[in-house]
């Protein structure tokens, strides 16, 4: 020490009793001898104190000569993926060739990083990497340099990027846009929810806009794309008709998205179709024509289209017009061919409009040529004969009126026991064979005696 001095004070002395006795002794007379401490030598690895009471000499144990100063860098994980504009976290730590050396200051550089990378280190021994959002997706190795007292050793480590996948994205649609009903009617509508990008989440529905009292219900309340949902809505707890603009709305992977529509609400209405007349006639290859009527019930304001079915074969209606808004009639014509099978058929008119359809019938006789009915190998299988065909022939009607007289004159004969032949055979007058008064001809009891004639 600078003037060849040594200065010693004392820091503190023990509290503890030590056992034995002796100990106690040699701690008193050693801090005796260094408060008093007057003259020191250092002889090898002894310091030698001299006081007013002796010499007191110290001797240290001898060590071993420390290692030359080295370190090893080690890195964890050695590896690290990342989506690109996300950071890489690593973890540096060293170790020194002797514990002498703990604490000795390293300074640590990163080199060999991807383009626009930046590195961040922290006093713990924290290394993070920072991509870019453009950062292009790949592998990208990186060297860790240490430095101290003339030393320099590295490692090295990886960084895999990876391409950001899209962002979560759905789409939500409603059919149909619009839905007329009459009050107390359920209706539906189909709510559809399609993925557009990314990896689906969950997506809940909700819907706003019909009045408070409406009940309704969605048959999936919430899904992952893709997915549908019936939305049900029954009108019988509406208090009255009117419009409601719907909105559906989706939530899901911090989007919402909406859908519109539209129900119309009408007081109860319809409408009626007839047809005729009820039967008809055509002769094979002719045509013939039946009057369609379709009327509305209340405010009824669709358009209705027509329909026939039930014809034979080479049969072919034609409706002028094929629609309309009722009121209106429409005339049907059939068409046949030559070849159309003779028989009679049950043509149906379907009306259809609104969501409705009604139908109405009509008798069709399909007749050959000569007016005759048809046979009973017709295409319906069923028997030729037709009684309105045959009455409507005059010939016939006559036959059969002058059958009916024919048979009115023999039951009035038979009735009065004679024939016309028996008639002009008898004679005029007769006899009671009882009590021979003269009596007429026919007569059952004589009128004299009452005997019955026989």
């Amino acid at each position: 020490s600078p003037g060849n001095s040594l200065s010693i004070t004392i820091d503190g002395t023990t509290m503890m009793l030590c056992n034995p006795p002796e100990v106690m002794n040699q701690e008193s007379t050693f801090i005796s001898a260094l408060e008093a401490a007057q003259t020191y030598q250092i002889i090898g690895n002894k310091l030698k104190i001299a006081y007013a009471g002796g010499v007191l000499t110290f001797t240290t144990n001898q060590l071993p000569p420390l290692p030359p100063f080295d370190f090893t860098i080690n890195l964890l994980p050695p590896t690290v993926t990342v989506e690109a504009g996300q950071p890489a976290n690593f973890q540096i730590s060293l170790t020194y060739s002797d514990i002498a050396y703990s604490g000795t200051t390293v300074t640590i550089q990163v080199s060999g990083l991807g383009p626009g990378m930046t590195y961040q280190l922290t006093a713990q021994g924290g290394l993070t990497i920072q991509t870019l959002p453009s950062t292009s997706s790949g592998t990208y190795p990186m060297i860790i340099i240490g430095s101290a007292q003339g030393v320099t050793h590295q490692i090295g480590g990886t960084i895999i990027v990876k391409e950001k996948p899209p962002e979560f994205d759905y789409s939500i649609t409603i059919s149909p846009q619009t839905r007329t009903a009459s009050l107390g009617d359920v209706v539906t509508y189909t709510i559809a929810v399609s993925v557009v990008s990314g990896i689906p989440e969950i997506v809940s529905l909700s819907l706003t806009g019909l009045p408070g009292n409406v009940q309704y219900k969605f048959s999936e309340n919430a899904g992952t794309p893709a997915f549908s949902s019936t939305l049900t809505i029954d009108t019988s707890t509406m208090t009255s008709a009117g419009v409601s603009a719907m909105t559906v709305t989706a939530t899901g992977g911090g989007l919402v998205k909406t859908a519109n529509a539209e129900l119309i609400v009408e007081e109860h209405t319809d409408f009626t179709v007839s047809i005729t007349p009820s039967n008809v006639y055509c002769d094979q290859g002719e045509s013939v024509s039946l009057t369609v009527n379709v009327n509305k019930l209340a405010n009824f304001d669709q358009v209705i289209s027509l329909r026939a079915s039930g014809l034979p074969t080479g049969a072919t209606p034609t409706f002028s017009p094929e629609s309309g808004k009722p009121p209106f009639s429409a005339t049907l014509t059939i068409d046949t061919l030559e070849s159309t099978p003779t028989s009679t058929y049950i043509v149906t008119v379907d009306a259809s409009g609104g969501g409705k359809t009604h139908s109405a019938t009509t008798e069709l006789t399909i007749r050959d040529k000569t007016g005759a009915p048809s046979s009973p190998d017709s295409e319906t299988g069923q028997s030729g004969f037709s009684a309105s065909s045959f009455l409507e022939n005059p010939s016939n009607l006559m036959l059969i009126i002058i059958a009916i007289l024919i048979f009115v004159l023999i039951v009035m004969l038979l009735r009065r026991g004679r024939t016309p032949t028996q008639r002009a055979t008898q004679p005029s007058t007769g006899y009671c064979p009882g009590c021979g008064a003269q009596i007429k001809p026919g007569t059952e009891y004589c009128t004299s005696c009452g005997k019955h004639i026989d």
